[in-house]
């Protein structure tokens, strides 16, 4: 369509149908403060931010994230606030657990330790749900993934430290980290995160 509006001067108006790739295009660079993660993450559409973040995408906690995603097919996040102090607690004389990233979200984390015929099932909690299950012999076996272990001591012994938290459960472990944070962990949990089965 050609509409004439001034003598000499002619604007021609086209329109169709918009190709849909276009609205999730291109690399995105953001900074921001965050509670969790290394201090450059590289997210692609449709990527589980869980451990990268620490939230989901659908979190309220990542809101400008899955905004920004919403138009992006990456994004190449800088943390400001990476200086902070890791989550950590003795959980028994000479073996600790720390997160693998500093923030508060680490304060969310918990580990429950169970015996596995010869050997231990460490899993690990963020908030209530189970986001890493391992069978280990010593803590040099471990791979960290959301938090680290080491010491020199042997599970067992941190384990029969521990034996008090076997009546208790997973559910009491909750309610310290919701109740207390991380002081609760250190207060609480001197013979460690978890519990013996």
């Amino acid at each position: 369509m050609i509409t004439k509006i001034l003598p000499g001067t002619n604007i021609e108006l086209k329109s169709g149908a918009r190709d849909a790739d276009l609205s999730v295009t291109g690399v995105v660079a953001m900074a921001l403060p965050l509670h969790w993660g290394d201090q450059v993450t590289v997210i692609n559409a449709g990527d589980n931010t869980l451990y990268s973040l620490g939230y989901k995408t659908s979190d309220p906690a990542l809101k400008l994230v899955r905004e920004v995603m919403n138009g992006t097919k990456q994004l190449i996040l800088y943390r400001l606030n990476t200086a902070g102090a890791k989550a950590s607690a003795e959980v028994s004389p000479g073996i600790t657990a720390e997160a693998v990233f500093p923030g508060t979200r680490g304060n969310d984390l918990s580990i429950v330790i169970s015996a596995s015929g010869e050997k231990w099932l460490v899993k690990t909690y963020l908030g209530t749900q189970e986001v890493d299950s391992q069978i280990i012999s010593t803590t040099a076996d471990f791979s960290p993934y959301y938090v680290a272990l080491s010491g020199t001591e042997t599970l067992a012994s941190h384990c029969k430290a521990g034996r008090r938290y076997r009546r208790r459960g997973r559910k009491r472990l909750h309610r310290i980290f919701r109740r207390t944070g991380k002081a609760g962990i250190q207060r609480d949990l001197q013979h460690g995160f978890g519990s013996c089965g």
